[in-house]
């Protein structure tokens, strides 16, 4: 029973009422999880949101979040505990996580890094996964670089033996296995399309979309005249476009990017722009003291890692000049609820070239082999494991953890993956500071 108050998976899934200056045709929903974290070290996100221009789809997509949340949150198995170096000696198929460094030597000698290096001789967990690339073939996977929060899941509620970060992109929930990962690699694109613009400080476009346009209608009806929105195009590699959509609201005091990275241009500025007014509903929550947000957080019910209510929104200066502890992404929220850091974002989300939204989409509908190949014609990997949990199965949704090695991952400010070989290759100079995105 994947809904049900009593016994679900979900307790209940919930539309939430718009906030003031919210497009008309814009719909959001909540699915509400039970807190095993109250009764157990396994601690799966007790909310998942979703926000769609189409109801239906929101609804889904709120499931979707919740359910991937928690399989990928539950720790059900370690297949072997064992070194690299002895796996070598097998000559077993296994992803060898020293040959893809995510932080340099630098970031680990800085007081209070929370990870430590990986080296040949330590022992670590890992579990069976399929290497996509090579026929689907049986591939071992370091169970942290798998599960969301294996350290607390798996008993080292401490981290004394951190050697990888969460890998925040690469989970999805569908239909099918195969839905499921194909959802997976489009994030993993996404995610990999945004670091490099912001941080590799690669090149963006405006997208032009004409009064009348699909996009503009559904989301300026009902729109705040406050509220301006546009859109870019990110550099890429890959044929499907990936998105950014530009928030800026004058009169909350709120600036936010969204993206996606969709087949359709139609489904990736929809899908962005739905994600900008999500953040938007999040820094509302923030400006008032008394809202879900500071309520939930105080109760112990959501685990949002807020720095102290300011009502002067002045959080730039809880944060060091060099962003060394914004090591959460709902600090970047906050961050942009001070004006003062808006003029330096700006000058990024302002690119002096525009694109007309016809040369934006791709051919086809890209099936998840094609997006393998496509992988591995950049050679990169492409690893899967399906993490349905047991109570899930049968409910309509499987979960996949995709793990592309090769790919930039998106991480909080402070933890820049600053260590990955295509993030280095791509970027004469990085541009290290906090991104309106959370």
């Amino acid at each position: 029973m994947l809904i049900d108050n009593l016994f679900g998976v979900i307790r209940r899934v919930t539309a939430q009422p718009a906030i003031a200056g919210e497009p008309y045709g814009m719909h959001s929903f909540n699915a509400s999880v039970g807190d095993l974290g109250r009764v157990s070290r396994w601690a799966p996100d007790v909310l998942g949101s979703g926000v769609n221009f189409d109801a239906d789809r929101a609804r889904h997509a709120a499931i979707g979040e919740a359910v991937e949340r928690y399989c990928g949150n539950m720790v059900t198995t370690v297949d072997r505990r064992t070194t690299i170096a002895e796996l070598r000696r097998e000559g077993v198929p296994f992803f060898d996580p020293t040959r893809v460094p995510v932080f340099t030597a630098e970031q680990f000698r800085r007081p209070g890094f929370p990870f430590s290096p990986l080296a040949d001789d330590v022992v670590l967990p890992w579990v069976s996964g399929i290497d996509l690339g090579n026929g689907g073939r049986a591939t071992l996977l370091p169970a942290p670089a798998v599960y969301l929060n294996y350290y607390r899941g798996s008993g080292d509620p401490t981290g004394a033996q951190r050697r990888f970060p969460v890998l925040l992109p690469g989970i999805a929930a569908g239909p099918t296995f195969d839905g499921a990962v194909r959802s997976a690699l489009l994030e993993i694109i996404e995610r990999d399309a945004t670091v490099l613009w912001w941080v590799g400080r690669q090149p963006a476009q405006v997208v032009d979309f004409p009064a009348g346009h699909l996009v503009r209608e559904l989301t300026s009806a009902g729109l705040d005249p406050a509220v301006r929105l546009w859109w870019l195009r990110l550099s890429s590699e890959f044929p499907v476009p990936t998105l950014a959509c530009v928030l800026v609201d004058d009169k909350l005091g709120v600036l936010a990017v969204g993206f996606a990275t969709r087949t359709d241009v139609d489904e990736a500025a929809l899908k962005a722009a739905a994600e900008a007014f999500q953040l938007r509903r999040l820094a509302a929550g923030c400006l008032e003291p008394e809202s879900w947000l500071w309520r939930g957080t105080a109760e112990g019910r959501l685990h949002f890692p807020l720095r102290p209510y300011r009502a002067d929104r002045a959080y730039a200066k809880d944060f060091a000049a060099d962003w060394s502890d914004m090591t959460q992404l709902m600090h970047n929220v906050q961050y942009f609820l001070d004006r003062s850091t808006w003029d330096r974002a700006l000058t990024r989300l302002v690119p002096p070239d525009t694109v007309d939204w016809r040369e934006v989409g791709c051919a086809g509908r890209w099936p998840t082999a094609r997006l393998v190949e496509h992988f591995t014609e950049l050679d990169m990997s492409t690893y899967a494991v399906e993490l349905t949990t047991n109570d899930v199965k049968g409910s309509g949704y499987h979960v996949a953890r995709v793990i592309v090695p090769e790919a930039v991952p998106n991480m909080p400010t402070a933890l820049t993956a600053l260590g990955s070989p295509r993030l280095r290759a791509y970027a004469h100079r990085f541009d290290l500071a906090p991104m309106p995105h959370s």
